[in-house]
């Protein structure tokens, strides 16, 4: 398992330089909180948020398919996860 994600993390970190018409990004961020609800009796907690972009461009047109996938992962208060996933299909001109 961990040998696919290093190849994935590879991939992803070179496919640009690799695929002149794809392009792929990865951040990963980290914050402590210590009030998560904001509320009188503080939680604390650690929240992750990963970010992958993936974008592919037609040869020779105009048109760019994209990808971008997003988690927020929280260490403690696991339920309050949840993931963002959008397509987007742009032109330039």
């Amino acid at each position: 398992m961990k040998v696919r994600f290093y190849i994935f993390i590879i991939f992803v970190l070179f496919a640009g330089s690799l695929f002149a018409q794809l392009t792929s990004g990865l951040e990963i961020n980290t914050t402590y909180d210590d009030n998560v609800f904001r509320s009188p009796e503080p939680t604390e907690d650690y929240i992750t948020d990963v970010n992958f972009d993936l974008g592919y461009r037609f040869k020779d047109t105009n048109f760019q398919l994209s990808y971008n996938g997003n988690l927020i992962l929280y260490r403690s208060l696991k339920e309050r996860n949840l993931s963002l996933h959008r397509l987007g299909i742009s032109y330039f001109s």
